[in-house]
């Protein structure tokens, strides 16, 4: 069953990534598009569902919307002496 959640939510999101053909894409360009779309899915899916390492030769990106952004966030601060970091603070 969880297999099948994975599955289905892995198309859906490849699809909306992958989006409209533009007009006039060729082939190679469409499978390229369609490829890349999926591989994006399965790492953003599967990250929800498993403790998957970070992919090696991709930086882990936390936007705004992510549940560690405060966290990473501080840290940044911190690490940059922001004097808005929690120890920066007076």
């Amino acid at each position: 069953m969880l297999g099948e959640v994975i599955a289905q939510s892995i198309d859906e999101l490849a699809d909306y990534l992958a989006g409209d053909d533009p007009p006039g894409e060729g082939y190679l360009a469409k499978v390229a598009r369609l490829t890349a779309a999926r591989d994006h899915a399965k790492g953003r899916v599967l990250g929800e569902y498993l403790l998957l390492p970070p992919d090696e030769d991709r930086p882990v990106v936390v936007d705004r919307g992510h549940p560690s952004w405060a966290e990473v966030d501080a840290e940044q601060r911190e690490r940059l002496g922001d004097p808005l970091s929690e120890e920066g603070r007076p």
